[in-house]
C-alpha cells in the first residue's frame, strides 16, 4: 500500500513540475537566453 502511494505521488510530482515548467517557458520564452 505505501509503494502503490509512493508510486502515484512520485508521478504526480513529475506531472507537478512538468507542467510548471512547460508554463514558465511558454509565459516567459527568452528569460533564460
Amino acid at each position: 500500500m505505501f509503494q502503490m502511494a509512493n508510486r502515484f505521488g512520485a508521478v504526480l510530482l513529475c506531472f507537478v513540475l512538468a507542467g510548471s515548467l512547460l508554463v514558465a517557458c511558454g509565459s516567459e520564452p527568452q528569460s533564460n537566453v
